[in-house]
């Protein structure tokens, strides 16, 4: 009886440890993550699923680079190093396929994994909450070249949205 109890104790912390890990890397973002803004361009408005939100596209997604110089990368980690324009809107200084050194400390390093010609970041998903989905909807269609996103980005790459910013106003995720 001992013995069954104490099995069943192991598989319901090791369930709860793999559901904790799943959302970590956000969490950790969010929490020690350096505040920076991206320019954004919404892609999708709804998913029956899931209801309704935004694909957004970033601009650090869709980079000049060679193929060839990234070689056979596609699928892979990269590592983008972002520096700020004076705007304040942040921007690729350049992309590695290994984690770079001596980056300087004013700028970031967010991880992403390359698909065809773009970059995820695993941020690309705004989902609007119902209050103020018409609001967010009529804000992007007439402001599409002023919304950005605030991005949190930890030590380690890892990123997590935290809000949309559409000319003056900041919806928080």
């Amino acid at each position: 009886m001992r013995k069954r109890i104490f099995l069943f104790m192991v598989a319901v912390i090791v369930q709860t440890a793999i559901l904790a890990a799943v959302p970590a890397r956000q969490i950790h973002a969010r929490i020690t993550g350096k505040l920076i803004t991206i320019k954004t361009a919404p892609v999708d408005p709804y998913n029956f699923l899931s209801g309704y939100h935004v694909i957004l596209g970033y601009e650090i997604s869709t980079p000049n680079w060679d193929q060839d110089r990234m070689g056979e990368s596609w699928g892979t980690p990269v590592f983008v190093v972002l520096r700020e324009r004076p705007d304040k809107v942040w921007e690729i200084d350049s992309i590695h396929k290994e984690w770079p050194t001596d980056v300087p400390q004013e700028m970031v390093v967010i991880r992403g994994k390359t698909e065809y010609n773009r970059i995820r970041y695993g941020i690309e998903h705004y989902f609007i909450p119902e209050t103020d989905r018409s609001q967010i909807e009529k804000e992007f269609r007439e402001n599409r070249t002023e919304s950005y996103a605030q991005v949190k980005v930890d030590r380690f790459g890892n990123a997590a949205l935290v809000g949309l910013k559409i000319r003056d106003k900041l919806y928080e995720y």
